[in-house]
């Protein structure tokens, strides 16, 4: 039943994503795409790809950080595979399992694969922390004060933190004291040691190298500067050039709206939700043909090759090199099927 109700809900998302350009600027949304020139197509294509890059290589220097050597191709192919579950599940979740499940697949150890998705995430974060003021203040936008739920909201979140925090101090920072015994304290003093391996992986690659945290958040940049460029060039191309800034920040904004609703990839509230910021600048035919183009280019192509390299890791097992710079926590990697 659980299976069925994703399924009806992934298909509604996607009938959302179609239909909704339509909705705002009817037939005119498939004319606008002659009012594009190749060049302008392949401008596009080339943010996509090279933001797919610049993950890729992100991905890389945590992995070999950890002692896993393994090629740009393969950590691309893995970092594709793995985007398909942040693309296709509500609210991106499924992604934290597929890139872990991938990232093991070219070599990784388990606590190594989770640290190293928790940085990845915790580097877009950062990014968005610095990225959006910035361009709040380039756009000269009124920040409006929080509102009482979102006061509430934030209370909430400190008081998870607090119960998370005193639950480590319980259960993991004083496991010389056992508290249990008997095979659930076997059971618990093993996630113990889990939990410390990762965290320690974590203190690598987040605060053990300057230069490491420069590259990736460098790298990290690159990525979601291109990702968020797609739209802006589209703009572009239609005739409608809008600051960079503005299209960064009401993107961002939209995106991540629409990603705390639990449908996947936001089908439909993120096409309303652009369509309210953008379209007081773009008539309607347009920005239609915009909404077209911008699912093209940050949805469907990244299925398709995420699909892809999904397809390639079924038919072939990764060659990787591990030369133990992981420590003994290393967890061998998946054996051919």
């Amino acid at each position: 039943m659980a299976l069925r109700s994703r399924k009806w809900l992934f298909g509604c998302a996607l009938l959302g994503m179609l239909a909704f350009p339509f909705l705002v600027g009817g037939s005119a949304a498939i004319d606008g795409l002659t009012l594009l020139r190749v060049r302008d197509y392949l401008g596009i294509l080339a943010v996509v790809v090279v933001s797919w890059c610049a993950h890729a290589f992100k991905l890389r220097s945590l992995l070999r950080h950890l002692g896993t050597n393994v090629s740009a191709a393969m950590t691309l192919r893995a970092s594709l595979a793995a985007d398909v579950g942040f693309l296709v599940t509500p609210g991106g979740v499924g992604g934290y399992a597929t890139s872990v499940y991938y990232l093991r697949r070219i070599g990784a150890s388990l606590n190594g694969a989770v640290a190293i998705t928790s940085a990845d995430q915790a580097f877009d974060a950062i990014f968005f922390t610095i990225a959006i003021p910035l361009a709040a203040c380039a756009t000269a936008s009124q920040i409006p004060m929080p509102s009482l739920s979102w006061v509430i909201a934030m209370m909430g979140a400190v008081a998870i933190l607090a119960i998370a925090a005193l639950a480590w101090r319980t259960f993991f920072a004083h496991g010389e004291r056992p508290l249990f015994s008997g095979a659930f304290a076997r059971s618990l003093q093993r996630l113990r040691e889990f939990v410390l391996r990762v965290i320690e992986d974590l203190r690598k690659l987040l605060a053990q190298e300057r230069a490491l945290f420069l590259r990736a958040l460098l790298l990290t940049s690159v990525q979601q500067l291109c990702r968020y460029g797609a739209l802006w060039l589209i703009f572009l191309g239609l005739g409608h050039p809008l600051p960079f800034a503005r299209v960064l920040l009401g993107q961002s904004l939209v995106v991540q709206a629409a990603a705390l609703t639990g449908i996947p990839a936001g089908g439909g509230v993120a096409e309303l939700g652009l369509t309210a910021a953008f379209g007081d600048s773009l008539p309607a035919a347009a920005m239609a043909t915009a909404l077209l183009l911008w699912r093209a280019a940050t949805l469907y192509l990244g299925l398709v090759f995420g699909l892809g390299a999904m397809a390639s890791f079924s038919i072939s097992t990764p060659t990787t090199s591990t030369p133990g710079a992981d420590q003994g926590a290393s967890v061998p990697p998946v054996a051919k099927s």
